[in-house]
């Protein structure tokens, strides 16, 4: 058998493909974030399964490196193909650098095993499976982090997670060690929360059109969540002695983005990620709170956005100083350069919107932001909207302030949009006693360019 067919037979063994992870953002960090007024800016890439299922053929197929490691070692056949939609982890998997963790427990009738971890100086990324007894269930996955017993806080995890459509696939959590300094914890303890997916009860059945009951979306403690089956616990350990070391790049360059001044001042290369770390000048009058680009080498290979986390924020100003795309680690690249598409400001003048429960009517609005209205669900409880002509990003984050100066946060949010691509934002007020709120904006205009603004990272 030659390698094609060799290939081919593999790709036959796996029946269904995952599709890409459709990442989300803890929504504990939201109460986390609220304390340290932490902004953290998340978009998601999602990749469809035909594009899943086309990359692990070519990786498979053209990539000599890919198919010696899938032939080399068993379990990375399995981990190559839900993977495949990250640039970044398939070069991880391809260069076998990966921890086998394999630790299983089952309560309830249902079974987790965690399988794998990839980890740098940067974040991590636990690989896992969920099954239940009763094949027809689905289930969802909310982990959260504590310390080993005798170990000292962890240094500030931030989460992304997702479930795939196919209950048998590699699901994946996406871990962020945010405090600078640092050192990747050596060991640490993962809570499994396993619920029932969103609007089914757990003697519901796949082919149930039973909706969610009423008000599930906003009343529980944990908006969205379904019924609780069980909850585990797994201790983690990480070979420190496996994370290779990132490459750091000190630039300090000062680049002039939509007239605001902004300084690069360093590049780093991990092998899971490439972050570009900015600095922002006081003297601007608008906090850069996102920003659209993608890198190139001296060779014209280019690096983009990524599922998961995409930046990261300043946890005492707006200002977003991290920003991610598809790592070149396990490359020879050198000679980058940034590329920007757009951007996204929060202006200084105008990073709070405030409007009445009783009219619907804001003070005034910013410009991403084209219309808001105001629903009483009932007594004390509001939903409030925002409407948006932007596709992938709400103008509003959780923060809200009443009209004595309290802070809150709120209780709960949704986001859709339409085939025109009207975005609208939504969010709960639950047991709010005023007829007048303030929100947090997270940006409040954003730009797009009609040529990248290139900036050579010397």
């Amino acid at each position: 058998m030659n390698r094609t067919e060799e290939y081919n037979a593999l790709l036959a063994g796996l029946n269904t493909l995952p599709p890409a992870l459709d990442q989300t953002v803890d929504r504990a960090l939201a109460r986390r974030a609220k304390k340290r007024r932490t902004r953290r800016s998340v978009a998601a890439a999602l990749s469809s399964l035909g594009g899943i299922a086309a990359a692990f053929v070519l990786l498979v197929n053209f990539s000599l490196p890919f198919a010696r490691a899938c032939g080399k070692i068993p379990f990375l056949k399995e981990l190559a193909q839900a993977v495949a939609f990250s640039p970044s982890l398939s070069a991880a998997v391809e260069n076998e650098y990966v921890q086998p963790i394999d630790q299983t427990q089952k309560a309830n009738g249902i079974t987790m095993t965690l399988r794998y971890l990839i980890a740098d100086n940067q974040q991590m990324i636990l690989f896992y499976t969920l099954k239940s007894d009763d094949p027809t269930l689905r289930l969802d996955c909310y982990p959260s982090l504590r310390p080993a017993e005798g170990d000292g806080p962890l240094p500030g995890p931030g989460l992304s997670y997702g479930s795939p459509k196919e209950e048998d696939s590699l699901r994946s959590i996406e871990i962020i060690f945010t405090e600078a300094g640092r050192p990747l914890p050596e060991r640490f303890l993962l809570d499994a929360e396993i619920r029932v997916s969103e609007g089914r009860t757990a003697d519901a059945r796949a082919d149930d059109e039973a909706p969610a009951p009423a008000d599930s979306q906003w009343d529980d403690e944990a908006p969205g969540r379904g019924e609780l089956v069980t909850t585990m616990t797994f201790p983690v350990s990480v070979d420190l002695s496996q994370i290779q070391a990132e490459r750091v790049y000190d630039l300090n360059q000062d680049v002039t983005i939509d007239g605001q001044t902004i300084t690069v001042e360093r590049l780093e290369v991990y092998p899971t990620c490439m972050q570009i770390v900015l600095a922002n000048h006081e003297e601007n009058t608008a906090w850069l709170t996102g920003l659209d680009f993608y890198l190139t080498d001296s060779q014209g290979r280019e690096f983009g956005r990524e599922g998961g986390i995409t930046a990261i924020g300043d946890p005492d100003s707006p200002f977003v100083p991290i920003h991610r795309v598809e790592s070149a680690y396990f490359t020879d690249a050198s000679g980058y350069t940034l590329h920007i598409t757009g951007a996204r400001w929060l202006e200084k003048d105008l990073d709070r919107v405030t409007l009445s429960l009783e009219t619907g009517e804001a003070d005034r609005l910013p410009e991403s932001i084209t219309g808001c209205q105001v629903e009483r669900v009932r007594e004390n409880c509001y939903d409030v909207r925002f409407i948006t002509p932007y596709e992938t990003s709400t103008p509003a984050n959780s923060i809200y302030w009443d009209s004595r100066g309290q802070e809150g946060c709120t209780n709960g949010y949704s986001w859709t949009r339409d085939e025109n691509g009207t975005s609208v934002q939504e969010l709960r007020l639950k047991d709010y006693h005023d007829i007048m709120v303030t929100f947090q904006l997270s940006y409040s205009r954003w730009t797009e360019f009609d040529a990248p603004l290139s900036v050579p990272l010397n």
